[in-house]
């Protein structure tokens, strides 16, 4: 069993879930957070414009598991690469931002358009995103 579960921790993809997964976790955590405690769920109003609770906490929770999951994935599951962390940084945010952009224009056009089908469907998408990310990383 132990044997089995060293080969399992051995392999990329695992390490990626779990990578990915960590940053899930503190992406959830940090927007409730946020939300609850730090934004009180009240809108922040700037000079120039005014941020509501959701988007400012989704901002700061984005961020806060962004950053955790280039970490995690660059000491844990590619670690051999031969890219300076500044560029291999850039490329994940370049990367993530897109993948943030492509989701908000699929959720907001499925719920525009397709209620009941829109979930699966940006999941669906939204995981071949995640694999793509994957590999060019």
């Amino acid at each position: 069993m132990i044997k089995f579960t060293i080969r399992v921790l051995n392999l990329k993809v695992v390490r990626y879930f779990f990578s990915a997964a960590s940053a899930t976790v503190v992406d959830v955590v940090i927007y409730f957070l946020a939300f609850n405690y730090i934004y009180h769920k009240e809108d922040i109003h700037l000079p120039f414009y005014t941020f509501s609770a959701p988007t400012a906490s989704l901002a700061l929770s984005y961020t806060c598991g962004l950053i955790t999951n280039f970490f995690l994935t660059k000491n844990l599951v590619f670690k051999e690469s031969d890219l300076k962390g500044h560029h291999q940084f850039l490329r994940f945010v370049l990367v993530a931002i897109g993948v943030l952009f492509l989701n908000y224009v699929l959720m907001n056009f499925f719920n525009s358009s397709v209620t009941l089908v829109s979930y699966h469907l940006t999941c669906i998408f939204c995981s071949k995103l995640w694999c793509i990310k994957f590999y060019c990383t």
